[in-house]
């Protein structure tokens, strides 16, 4: 079967989607690893569409027994007389400089978490990342896609979505 090279920006679709290289003749090619990872990038942006905004894990109820139990220790709390001043707590200036300290570090960690998931999953991307700079070879062959999705587009849904998938 002949092999064609293809480089980015050689590819379209027409006819409702069948792929073909953008040049006077059309001639319907296909790779077997692209189409896979097209597909799969098809789901990912649209399971990042779907699920833009949604509330997964859901909010607290509250508790009316509760909120009683608050007011009436607040109502008796405001209520006794205070006979002795209380100190008033120390600076602590090195002990906020740790805290920011620490909580910078927890971001950075949180961060590095995310990029080494999102690394590890975009390696099912890699063939589309390496038609964008390199260009791949295709046969001729009759495919359809939806749409022919760019790293950029993957990486941008998989945002959103990484921590749900």
């Amino acid at each position: 079967m002949e092999k064609i090279f293809v480089k980015n920006g050689e590819l379209k679709l027409v006819n409702g989607g069948y792929m073909v290289l953008n040049s006077v003749s059309e001639t319907p090619v296909t790779n077997e690893d692209f189409i896979k990872a097209q597909k799969h990038a098809e789901y990912i942006v649209e399971f990042a569409k779907e699920a833009k905004g949604k509330d997964f894990v859901g909010k607290k109820v509250d508790n009316l027994e509760e909120i009683m139990f608050k007011v009436k220790r607040k109502l008796s709390e405001d209520q006794q007389k205070e006979y002795l001043a209380t100190d008033s707590k120390p600076k602590m200036e090195i002990t906020k400089k740790l805290e920011a300290e620490a909580l910078e570090f927890i971001k950075f960690k949180d961060k590095s978490s995310t990029n080494e998931k999102m690394n590890s999953f975009l390696q099912a991307f890699n063939v589309i990342a390496e038609f964008e700079e390199f260009g791949l070879f295709f046969s001729k062959d009759i495919v359809k896609l939806n749409k022919i999705y760019t790293m950029g587009e993957i990486i941008a849904a998989s945002k959103e979505v990484i921590d749900l998938v």
